[in-house]
């Protein structure tokens, strides 16, 4: 994956965390119930991926991996990976219906509108079919 590919897919990231933390989480904290003790550490595991994010990004931008780097990079991926996992589960199972739920239907609509008015301002055009075309493009490079 190119560099300019790298940081245009964090870029997004760092985008739908934001719309998380400014938008999703706050509504589902104030409504309380079972989900909003989850957006504390889902907020820490927000955070906590941002700075392996920069430690990969920053030890991959000279495009070779010393091999002393090396253990400890597969070592923050694997972290990354494993927190990435628990933690999207559950904002896909608890957060997110919790959110609806607090917003109702309609309101649900508009903020969808939102954040797509956020992604166009940010990349310009559609980010979902961009970031499907980004991973056809990702998969063709792994050769998938």
């Amino acid at each position: 994956m190119s560099r300019e590919a790298q940081v245009r897919f964090w870029e997004s990231a760092a985008l739908r965390c934001a719309a998380l933390l400014d938008y999703i989480f706050p509504t589902v904290r104030k409504a309380g119930g079972p989900a909003a003790v989850y957006v504390d550490t889902l907020v820490e595991q927000h955070n906590r991926g941002r700075q392996i994010i920069d430690y990969v990004m920053g030890i991959t931008a000279k495009n070779a991996i010393l091999p002393v780097e090396a253990p400890h990079l597969a070592e923050m991926l694997d972290h990354f990976e494993l927190m990435y996992a628990n933690h999207a589960a559950r904002e896909d199972t608890i957060v997110f219906p919790a959110w609806k739920a607090a917003l109702g239907p309609h309101a649900v609509d508009e903020m969808g509108d939102k954040f797509e008015e956020i992604e166009k301002q940010q990349f310009g055009g559609d980010g979902f079919d961009q970031a499907v075309k980004q991973i056809g493009e990702i998969e063709q490079n792994l050769g998938v």
